[in-house]
């Protein structure tokens, strides 16, 4: 990681942060993994979703290069449930991933 400017950091707050030694780590915050599906997918409107429901259905996702780390941790249901993961689109900005999921 090369620094931003010249001045020592004390504090960085980021999100999905990968493990790194000369760095120490504190959880500030954790979110649940939810599953974003268009009107009329079977899995909508019912709350709660059984990771099988979605094996067949591919994926919106950000490349595993862009975050080693938060790629694995939000494909683990899939991959643990014995599902091979499918990924149809890969994006690198939150506002393409909203776009993708609200137009199909």
């Amino acid at each position: 990681m090369a620094p931003s400017s010249t001045r020592p950091v004390d504090v960085g707050i980021v999100r999905d942060a990968e493990r790194r030694d000369d760095m120490d780590l504190c959880l500030l915050a954790s979110e649940r993994l939810v599953a974003v599906a268009p009107t009329g997918h079977p899995a909508a409107g019912s709350g709660r979703v059984a990771v099988r429901a979605l094996a067949a259905d591919p994926l919106i996702l950000f490349p595993r290069s862009a975050g080693s780390e938060a790629f694995d941790l939000n494909t683990k249901p899939l991959r643990n449930a014995g599902i091979d993961v499918n990924v149809a689109q890969e994006f690198l900005a939150a506002s393409e991933s909203r776009t993708g999921a609200v137009g199909g």
